[in-house]
């Protein structure tokens, strides 16, 4: 008995993915702009990134995207 039936995604799981992805493509345009980025990646925007990276992969692995 092998289901292969895939969960749709609800609305929620939809939004948060798409913020995600907007907040990561955001980081990447201020660290490719800003000259004060140098600054913000000291005061810990790398680890953001990393972390907002870590929660896409997540979704994206419960979800199957």
């Amino acid at each position: 008995m092998t289901r292969n039936k895939k969960k749709p995604l609800n609305w929620l799981d939809k939004t948060l993915f798409v913020l995600m992805l907007l907040v990561i493509v955001g980081m990447i345009v201020a660290l490719s702009v800003a000259d004060g980025a140098k600054l913000y990646i000291l005061l810990g925007g790398g680890g953001l990134l990393v972390l907002n990276l870590l929660f896409v992969l997540y979704f994206a692995r419960r979800n199957r995207l």
